[in-house]
């Protein structure tokens, strides 16, 4: 994708997706949601340090944004680290993150949730990553529930050379 130049970096900031994601009349309908909907995202990765073992320290972004009055979430952002080392094997990789949801009710705190993971990568192209997840404020269809923990292990694949 179109990158962004980045004179502190050894790099650049490499765009990753910028999308216009429309809804139909019919789609919203079946989503009880009145008229056209539509929403932007952004997602940004950043080498900020890279040594010639193939070592990289990474920040990497997230950001989306839709109308207040066709989605129950009209915000939504992400910042965090990664780090890809040579202790491991290259491709796996270990870091932390943290996140913002705002959602439509009135009285709404912010959703956040902080999350570290490590990816390990196996065969050309699969990963399992694990990630322990702190939500504070969680949102269940605008009923605001306890704090939560939670344990999760995604299973992926990609296609991009390495």
């Amino acid at each position: 994708g179109p990158t962004i130049p980045c004179d502190k970096c050894d790099g650049e900031m490499q765009l990753k997706q910028v999308d216009l994601v429309h809804t139909s009349p019919a789609q919203a309908a079946d989503t009880n949601h009145a008229g056209h909907n539509y929403g932007f995202y952004f997602v940004g990765n950043q080498p900020l340090y890279r040594r010639s073992d193939h070592s990289s320290l990474n920040l990497f972004t997230q950001l989306s944004l839709s109308p207040i009055k066709q989605s129950s979430n009209h915000l939504y952002w992400g910042v965090g680290l990664s780090y890809k080392g040579p202790s491991w094997h290259v491709p796996d990789e270990v870091g932390l993150a943290f996140a913002q949801a705002r959602f439509n009710e009135s009285n709404a705190p912010l959703e956040s949730v902080w999350e570290c993971f490590y990816r390990y990568s196996f065969g050309q192209y699969f990963y399992l990553q694990p990630s322990a997840q702190y939500i504070v404020n969680p949102m269940h269809f605008g009923y605001p529930l306890n704090d939560a923990f939670l344990a999760i292990v995604r299973f992926g694949f990609h296609f991009e050379p390495r």
